[in-house]
């Protein structure tokens, strides 16, 4: 039975109300702690600290694009204006502080040890406080004779935990604190030219705003544009920056309001996995007003031979048909609404891939332009604050662009293969038959390891502030709210 136009209109139309009400929420955290602080002064003064340094004094002031908004281009440009350089940073989607602003990759975001040590004080301690603290998972069984759901800690120590805060609330809070800054342009509704192999010579970038054409030549141009920008597309008419790429993972978005999280009677700061064998795994992110944030992931290209433009699902007996086949029992009975929000949706990827070229003249790739990895590992986001510092110190310390480009270069590389073995660790833990008995003997034999003093990389990186650095083999960069 196809459904009809008028239930599909009603259906969009309950979902934007979904996403507006979490808005509002958001902004009216955000207000509360405000005006939480503002009654204390050295509170008051603290907030004012989380801006970059207006006095910076480099040795040699550059002259920087950051083509990409996003949290790789926005933590590099909060590190470079604290570092005393010029800024200006092109992002073609609309202002993340805009009311109806919506991120294209709306999920939650999760902040580890590695990366908050590599944003650095105060504004970890702020980030951390508009987060959800996440020490764990949490396993929910497949089947409706309502088993215990079982838990485990991520870490061994009661303070290793990770922190998951609305990507959106997080785009927005460094927008906040670049956007009046002396040394930055930051604009948004930027449409770059496509470059050429010739910004690497002479540093040229084009764009367009608003009608408005520009064109100027800069110091340095830094690509944040992910991995489908225009900087990977540079990339890959080099020779020697062949990309090392892995089998892209389809997944499709969906949302768990508070009442149906209610009623899976989920523990508390746990990331929720919902298996089934042989079908979809749901990873479901918890917010702050109790709702889920949800990836439905399954191998779609395969069982639907649809194009990424079309809908998977174009009608409601086809969703009902799937989840029945291959979705967690136990959520889709305490989860009414989730068949419908699979209508009309299109499936989204994301990849493990790499880069073998981070620099080349002029021209610098950071963020998922070089090590793209999969929400489930959790590493994107650090993975691109610890670059940022990895770039802001190495000008920092070196006396000319081309000697801190090849530092940067040297030790950006050095860390992608610890980041993409842990990546492919975790892919294997997802991918096994999760919740089995043999699983989760797997589990607490890699607890009692990290008890006795031998953690398995993962558990190094993600709950050691210099863990990364030293699987690396290189010295732990500076934060990027170093002070010059």
């Amino acid at each position: 039975m196809r459904i009809s136009n008028k239930a599909r209109q009603a259906r969009q139309v309950k979902q934007k109300q979904i996403k507006r009400a979490a808005r509002k929420q958001h902004r009216a955290a955000a207000a509360a702690l405000d005006k939480r602080l503002s009654g204390v002064k050295p509170a008051r003064t603290w907030l004012d600290s989380l801006q970059p340094s207006a006095n910076a004094a480099p040795k040699t002031r550059y002259k920087v694009a950051i083509i990409g908004g996003g949290p790789a281009g926005l933590f590099t440009a909060w590190g470079l204006l604290n570092a005393g350089h010029e800024v200006t940073v092109l992002e073609r989607r609309p202002d993340w502080r805009g009311a109806d602003a919506d991120s294209l990759r709306s999920f939650n975001i999760t902040l580890d040890s590695f990366g908050l040590r590599a944003i650095g004080e105060p504004l970890a301690s702020i980030i951390c406080a508009f987060s959800t603290r996440v020490d764990g998972r949490a396993i929910v069984p497949d089947d409706a004779r309502e088993r215990p759901i079982r838990t485990h800690r991520y870490g061994w120590r009661e303070e290793h935990c990770l922190y998951s805060v609305p990507r959106q609330d997080l785009l927005r809070f460094f927008t906040e604190q670049i956007c009046d800054h002396s040394r930055c342009r930051l604009q948004f509704d930027a449409e770059v030219t496509p470059p050429t192999p010739g910004v690497c010579k002479d540093g040229r970038v084009q764009w367009e705003v608003r009608g408005q054409k520009l064109d100027e030549v800069f110091d340095l141009v830094v690509f944040c544009d992910g991995y489908n920008g225009h900087g990977r597309h540079l990339m890959r008419v080099r020779s020697d920056g062949a990309d090392d790429v892995a089998e892209a993972i389809s997944y499709v978005k969906v949302h768990i309001t508070p009442a149906e999280a209610a009623a899976l009677k989920l523990p508390p700061g746990k990331i929720i996995f919902f298996p089934r064998r042989g079908g979809a795994l749901v990873i479901a992110l918890p917010n702050f007003d109790g709702s889920l944030s949800a990836l439905v992931e399954d191998k779609f290209r395969d069982l639907y031979d649809t194009d990424a433009s079309e809908p998977v699902f174009k009608d409601l007996a086809a969703a009902q048909k799937y989840a029945n086949e291959r979705l967690n029992r136990r959520l889709c009975k305490a989860v009414p609404g989730l068949v419908d929000q699979l209508v009309g949706k299109r499936r989204q990827e994301f990849r493990t891939a790499t880069s073998h070229c981070l620099r080349s003249g002029k021209v610098a790739w950071l963020g998922d332009s070089v090590t793209s990895t999969p929400p489930y590992a959790g590493f994107g986001t650090n993975a691109a604050g610890y670059q940022a510092a990895l770039i802001v110190t190495a000008l920092r310390t070196s006396e000319t662009l081309d000697a801190a480009l090849t530092r940067y270069e040297r030790d950006g590389k050095s860390i992608q293969q610890p980041i993409i073995n842990i990546v492919k660790a975790q892919g294997d833990i997802l991918s096994g038959e999760m919740g089995s008995r043999c699983w989760w003997a797997g589990v607490r034999w890699s607890q009692l390891c990290a008890r006795l003093g031998r953690p398995a990389p993962y558990f190094q990186v993600a709950f050691d502030a210099d863990g990364l650095a030293r699987l690396a083999g290189i010295e732990t960069p500076m934060p990027l709210t170093a002070r010059t």
